[in-house]
């Protein structure tokens, strides 16, 4: 396909095996970082966690949905918050796990949906950014 980017179905273009490997890097990656690591704790035990996490990213980017499981890893961690430097340093991180495993056109169009489903857990942190937000 000539344009991820317009593609509804872009795990299905990456592949299920990929995304796993893209999870599983990833996951190495941000264990030893507590600011990465509570961002994505899933209960269960590690293999569990990647394969939630594979199962996410399936569905978040447009894999067949099979069960609910999927959005039980947003809706675990919303309450978290996440920090724009932390969500910054998390997508780099991101990008540069998947482009080697999925190349260039895949990781950009993949980041866009990273960095939407990312900024719905942004925690303010500027004092005047909150009070210009509470008085529009």
């Amino acid at each position: 396909m000539a344009n991820f980017r317009q593609s509804k179905d872009l795990a299905h273009e990456i592949g299920l095996y990929r995304i796993a490997l893209v999870v599983e890097a990833l996951q190495e990656q941000t264990k030893t970082d507590p600011a990465f690591a509570r961002l994505f704790h899933v209960r269960g035990s590690e293999d569990d966690q990647k394969a939630r996490l594979t199962y996410f990213w399936w569905v978040a980017l447009g894999g067949n949905k099979l069960s609910d499981l999927d959005w039980k890893v947003i809706r675990e961690n919303a309450q978290t918050g996440v920090s724009p430097s932390v969500l910054s340093d998390w997508l780099e991180l991101f990008r540069k796990t998947a482009l080697p495993i999925v190349g260039a056109e895949s990781t950009g169009a993949w980041m866009l949906r990273a960095a939407q489903l990312g900024r719905k857990f942004l925690v303010i942190e500027d004092e005047d950014v909150i009070r210009l937000a509470q008085a529009s």
